[in-house]
């Protein structure tokens, strides 16, 4: 299982929101990967999936990993989970993360 940290480049950050929530209006196209790395074992089980992704959140903003170009995982970015064929996205909110349904 892999993941996929996508995140604005700072040219669109004028469309940026000051508050992300489960009601946000976000855009595949606003966004680009910018880190790929294997998913952390609670992202096989459905129930751990937040503790998983708190876990890249902690990740992304203590621990770099050394070959990370991004800047630090906050409010408006994306998570994408890739399993087999298919693809869940998760957005990063500024009051915890939310399932993004039907985001291609």
């Amino acid at each position: 299982m892999e993941y996929t940290i996508l995140q604005m480049p700072v040219s669109l950050w004028h469309k940026n929101q000051i508050m992300f929530d489960a009601s946000s209006q976000v855009n595949q196209i606003d966004y680009v990967p910018v880190y790929k790395g294997t998913a952390p074992e609670p992202f096989n089980k459905p129930d751990l999936v937040h503790e998983a992704l708190e876990e890249l959140f902690r990740i992304f903003n203590i621990d770099h990993p050394e070959n990370y170009p991004g800047r630090s995982l906050s409010a408006g970015d994306l998570v994408m989970i890739e399993d087999d064929d298919e693809r869940i996205y998760f957005l990063c909110g500024s009051f915890g993360w939310y399932r993004l349904e039907n985001f291609k």
